[in-house]
């Protein structure tokens, strides 16, 4: 067996395209390339064994940022983004509109509710406005950096989306790249960031892979794919501690609903 890195997505397309390449893991090709692909009659695609994943991708705010720890201006970003058209143009529709941390595959434990954030810029500014971030004399309230993990190709071109999103309400967004280890140290170590784009695996159970991104317990300088935000809710807390530990299943998904 021989293992390859390609850090091209394009490369890896035309590696599967000639022969070269046989197997890949994940989706290993552009997805711009995907239809393309999968009419070729030497390669076949399967979702098979995903199942084990459900990563959720999302937006995490650094609740000890000047700027992020004023919920309203968390809520103005929320109401900026166009999530469908996101999920159109980036990911080219291979994905579900997620508003639960909890992924749509892990079917028991998932809350359907559309968000309470909807596509609005006039809110969104409004916001913004009433958190006390007015816009200056060049338009911009204020300038923020936005990380985003480097594993997989969507970071850089989600953040794009999402810096040209957030220029239309006034924040200036600078897109910060970095390998995953300095990406890891400045999050979880140092927390020299605002906001960033990451995601996270949900594995087979919420208590597993979803607790540990909001659990205050869980807020732990340096280890990665933690509490990295810092949230702390008393409620959320309890709940996700109950849930730990509840053998009814129609009480445990009402514990995560809530």
């Amino acid at each position: 067996m021989v293992c390859k890195f390609v850090r091209d997505a394009g490369a890896r397309s035309v590696a599967f395209e000639n022969g070269s390449g046989d197997i890949g893991y994940r989706t290993p090709v552009a997805l711009a390339d995907l239809e393309r692909l999968k009419k070729l009659p030497h390669l076949v695609f399967s979702t098979d064994g995903t199942s084990y994943s459900y990563n959720v991708q999302c937006i995490q705010f650094n609740f000890d940022s000047q700027f992020f720890k004023h919920l309203k201006v968390r809520q103005a970003v929320a109401h900026s983004i166009d999530r469908a058209a996101l999920l159109k143009t980036v990911a080219y529709g291979y994905g579900t509109v997620s508003h639960s941390p909890i992924a749509p595959g892990l079917k028991e434990y998932h809350d359907p509710t559309p968000s309470p954030y909807a596509l609005d810029l006039k809110k969104a500014e409004a916001l913004l406005d009433e958190a006390g971030f007015r816009r200056g004399a060049d338009k911009i309230r204020f300038k923020v950096p936005l990380d985003f993990n480097p594993i997989g190709d969507d970071g850089r071109r989600t953040c794009e989306f999402v810096r040209a999103s957030l220029a239309r309400i006034g924040i200036a967004v600078e897109v910060r790249a970095a390998d995953l280890s300095a990406f890891a140290k400045r999050v979880y170590t140092d927390r020299e960031f605002d906001f960033t784009y990451n995601g996270h695996s949900n594995l087979f159970d919420p208590t597993v892979g979803v607790q540990r991104i909001y659990w205050s317990k869980n807020f732990k300088k340096g280890v990665p794919f933690s509490n990295g935000s810092h949230y702390d809710n008393p409620k959320v807390d309890a709940l996700l501690e109950a849930a730990a530990v509840e053998n009814d299943p129609v009480k445990r998904k009402q514990m995560f609903v809530d």
